[in-house]
């Protein structure tokens, strides 16, 4: 690849998980491409679910270092075959690839009695995985009805 972060995360993709932060570090690199690289090495550790839920969280997961993580990815044991259809497909989909692009925001959670704190920063985090899961639900009145209408939320 000509793609130096991808290179040298190939080139360490299969060193000692204890020793690859260290041999980095001693390597003369930006703070970005040392951060890149480090990002990219963690495809050795995440085996994606195969699905589309599976492939939505992959793309969140590394957002624009997607392609590269995948390229890596390939480099593994994994059944990249089975999980590229899952990728391509979701590639095409609009769906939120962060919190900040959900239907609704923290503000909107208090103004139906959700109260601020860290449960209010777990029911973000769970309404964002519900539409990872199910784009769809990304309209502000869903969210809203699915905070209301789930105790568990609260």
């Amino acid at each position: 690849s000509p793609v130096l972060s991808l290179r040298l995360a190939a080139l360490f993709l299969n060193a000692p998980v204890n020793m690859r932060h260290e041999w980095i570090n001693s390597l003369k690199m930006s703070n970005e491409l040392r951060s890149q690289v480090l990002k990219l090495l963690e495809t050795r550790n995440v085996r994606p679910e195969m699905s589309l839920y599976g492939a939505r969280r992959f793309l969140v997961r590394y957002g624009e270092l997607s392609d590269l993580a995948f390229e890596l990815l390939s480099l593994t044991d994994f059944s990249i075959d089975e999980f590229e259809p899952f990728l391509h497909s979701v590639q095409k989909e609009d769906f939120p690839k962060s919190i900040k692009e959900l239907a609704v925001n923290g503000g909107d959670l208090m103004a139906v009695g959700i109260r601020s704190g860290e449960g209010l920063g777990e029911l973000l985090e769970k309404l964002f995985d519900a539409t990872l899961r199910d784009p769809s639900l990304n309209v502000r009145e869903k969210l809203l009805e699915m905070t209301k209408s789930h105790k568990e939320f609260i």
